[in-house]
């Protein structure tokens, strides 16, 4: 596989002038077998010697092949000494894990141009980001006490941490995929992966385009569709903090995800003729103090969500998600998640979740009626009571009666 990628590269060259193909690549993760097979016998010293000399000769061959070339690469030696490793590894390692090696090692030399198109595009700003969620994930997690540090039992370090690193991490997919999809692909699309990042930003978005825009049923569709994934998303979120919540919080939500969904059908039809390409602006999601302020939210909230839920039982809880939720849903849906079938039901929970969600719709229709007029705005004011009452039933209807 390494060879015919190689091979492949430089099927143009003339006999005589490239180091190595697809037969030499093959070669020497043979020879590497050959001295694998021998270790029994001999010992691992031969075959450390054998790998260096392999990697001694292929090197002075290269070195004057990209002598007459011109140019500066060292791909092709580590290439071939992974060849021989992986040779080796076949025989007296693990047969699986070599053949798995040699495919992603492929894999990757397959997508150079790829790669190196990737690096062309990539701002500095989002290479950052990538190595803070690294190092929140990596660095700073493991060193988190794994139990709750405050008198109430709230405040766990530990899961607050894994908890800002799933937000930020989901954050960052929704703002990759509007980047690889490209804003040129269509408002729809751009709405779907935004609302990953902020879907009240998509809604402020679509509300100041709707302003001028003759197509209003198009900026509708895509807000509504954009409200869908928020829904869908906080749905995914509680359920990956506590599995529980999976099924009766899916129930619930599902609802209004469906009505919301038949909805923006409904809008699309009524302007899919009317072509809307405006660009949806979006902020890189990873800034590191943007990152601790959610992270002291998300504590500030799991810390009165509990007291609340202490001092006046799981009213209190319901209360607090009818105003925090205006503000931001992702908080309360981690706190209800965290504290759900630990002095709060299930489908308490669910409803305290599924408030916060109502309450964030009826901030976006606020922002939808106030900035994109009446047109734009009723329509999605419809739109979001009827997926409210949809939701309220469903919770009703899956054994939430008693409140």
């Amino acid at each position: 596989m390494i060879g015919l990628d190689r091979g492949w590269r430089e099927r143009d060259a003339k006999d005589g002038t490239r180091t190595a193909g697809i037969r030499t690549f093959t070669l020497i993760a043979f020879v590497g077998g050959i001295w694998g097979a021998m270790v029994p016998a001999l010992g691992p010293w031969p075959l450390a010697l054998a790998g260096l000399s392999v990697a001694i000769v292929f090197g002075a061959f290269q070195w004057r092949e990209l002598n007459a070339e011109g140019q500066f690469s060292v791909t092709s030696v580590i290439v071939a000494m992974l060849a021989f490793s992986l040779g080796a590894m076949a025989v007296i390692g693990e047969e699986v894990v070599a053949v798995a090696a040699a495919v992603a090692a492929t894999a990757l030399l397959a997508a150079r141009g790829r790669l190196h198109g990737l690096l062309r595009e990539l701002t500095w700003p989002e290479i950052r980001s990538a190595f803070v969620l690294l190092a929140m994930t990596f660095l700073l997690l493991p060193l988190l006490p794994d139990r709750a540090v405050d008198h109430w039992g709230a405040l766990n370090p530990y899961k607050l941490w894994l908890t800002v690193i799933l937000l930020a991490a989901l954050s960052f997919v929704g703002y990759a995929a509007v980047r690889i999809i490209g804003e040129s692909k269509g408002l729809l699309a751009a709405s779907v992966a935004g609302a990953l990042v902020s879907s009240t930003a998509v809604t402020l978005n679509n509300a100041r385009l709707a302003r001028s825009a003759n197509n209003k049923s198009l900026l509708a569709s895509a807000t509504a569709i954009a409200w869908t994934v928020s829904l869908t998303r906080q749905t995914v979120l509680a359920a990956i903090i506590n599995r529980d919540l999976a099924l009766p919080l899916g129930l619930t939500m599902g609802a209004p995800v469906a009505t919301l969904l038949i909805v923006a059908a409904v809008f699309y039809w009524r302007g899919h003729k009317n072509h809307t390409t405006d660009e949806l602006k979006l902020t890189n999601p990873f800034d590191l103090k943007e990152v601790l302020g959610l992270g002291l939210l998300i504590a500030g909230v799991l810390l009165i969500s509990k007291i609340l839920t202490d001092a006046f039982g799981e009213r209190g809880l319901l209360i607090f998600a009818a105003v925090s939720g205006t503000m931001d849903v992702d908080p309360i849906t981690v706190s209800a998640a965290q504290i759900a079938g630990n002095g709060v039901s299930l489908d308490r929970a669910c409803l305290a979740i599924l408030i916060a969600a109502c309450a964030n719709l009826t901030t976006k229709i606020a922002v939808a009626n106030g900035i994109g007029g009446i047109r734009f705005g009723v329509q999605l004011a419809i739109a979001g009571a009827v997926a409210g009452v949809a939701g309220l039933a469903s919770w009703m209807l899956f054994g939430g009666l008693r409140v």
